[in-house]
């Protein structure tokens, strides 16, 4: 018979309920008494036996015969972890069912070591073989184990590779942090922005233009045309807020705006010439759908103000004054045709008026990055 060493380490384990078993669950530890000095090959050993968690370590880092002393008190696998990591200076890693522990390079915790008097070395030392438990009775609450060191233990050396693909994992639970993290969404996309497309609104049917910046804040320049004004706009976006799974942006931005009316026949006087100068703004938000990596679809909802003032030979003129009384100076002297308004000042004894209306822009856009 081996020779016993002076203490013995008992562990009490409380056996799965009845309902656990039937569900086809693994066994799971609930608690345990520990008592006396553990080495973290034990504990590695007998977690695998007796719970459904798996506790692993870098035997290259570190020595699987390092102890913990145990004041026999009684553990789950929650208050386990937290008691090696207090008395180790280790941190633990939780992947699923996986416990990997490692060395925390911030703290170094006092280790807790059984010091032994130095036992001369025999001529031809055995081979060590694992521990080996002794059950001594089992009842209702639970199986009673007896673990008994023989001085034939042969060390179980494994090598882990602590290294965690993202595309694998959805959560990740870490003892040095207070907060789960999520993985598995890849990386970051680049916070440059570069699109360039094509786009057609209400009052201007085609349209070129780019969006250049880094988030986020974007600038928007294009040229467009309804075929009776070309004109150029200049316009800021804002960064994105999701609204389900769409990034809602805000847009803002202003267009200068020139017609001329020649040879106009206004029925008082022939061959007139007014020129009609406006400043459009816009206000909106936009939107875009992805398609695959390079591709955007645009949408923008807005709402646009148009100040118009009429001109001729440089001086500002009231239109009425060119015009019969059943003639409509408005639909002649205009720069753009909005569909629908929600406002409009025009007076025909007035030089100046504005209009709001309701706005639409679609797109299709090229990204860069």
């Amino acid at each position: 018979m081996a020779r016993a060493v002076n203490k013995r380490i008992v562990i009490v384990c409380l056996l799965w309920a009845v309902s656990a078993i039937g569900r086809g669950q693994a066994p799971a530890w609930k608690t345990a008494v520990l008592t006396g000095a553990i080495t973290l090959d034990s504990l590695t050993h007998y977690m695998n036996i007796y719970t459904d968690i798996r506790l692993t370590f870098n035997s290259g880092k570190i020595n699987g015969s390092r102890a913990v002393l145990f004041p026999g008190k009684t553990y789950d696998v929650n208050s386990l972890l937290i008691y090696i990591q207090e008395h180790t200076g280790l941190t633990w890693s939780l992947y699923g069912k996986h416990v990997i522990f490692r060395d925390d390079p911030r703290k170094k915790a006092p280790v807790s070591v059984v010091r032994k008097k130095p036992v001369p070395k025999p001529a031809l030392r055995p081979k060590r073989a694992m521990e080996t438990p002794k059950v001594v009775r089992q009842s209702r609450a639970g199986m009673h184990v007896e673990l008994v060191r023989v001085d034939t233990i042969k060390r179980n050396i494994v090598t882990i590779d602590t290294r965690v693909k993202k595309k694998n994992l959805s959560l990740v639970q870490d003892s040095s942090s207070k907060e789960n993290t999520t993985l598995g969404k890849g990386p970051s996309l680049s916070k440059w922005v570069l699109h360039a497309g094509v786009f057609a609104n209400e009052v201007f049917y085609t349209n070129v233009g780019i969006e250049a910046g880094i988030k986020p804040i974007s600038l928007l320049f294009s040229v467009g045309s309804n075929f009776h004004v070309t004109t150029w706009h200049i316009g800021l976006l804002s960064g994105a807020l999701k609204i389900g799974k769409l990034p809602v942006h805000l847009t803002a931005g202003y267009s200068p705006l020139s017609a001329k009316a020649n040879g106009i026949d206004s029925g008082l006087q022939s061959k007139v010439n007014i020129t009609v100068k406006g400043q459009l703004y816009d206000l909106g938000l936009a939107t875009y759908h992805r398609h695959g990596k390079h591709w955007l679809f645009k949408i923008s909802l807005d709402t646009r103000l148009l100040k118009t003032t009429y001109y001729r030979d440089g001086s500002p003129i009231m239109p009425g004054r060119y015009f019969l009384q059943g003639q409509d100076p408005d639909k002649t002297l205009y720069l753009v045709r909005p569909p629908l308004k929600y406002s409009n000042t025009f007076d025909r004894s007035s030089s100046t008026n504005v209009k709001i209306w309701p706005g639409i822009t679609i797109g299709f856009y090229y990204n860069f990055f």
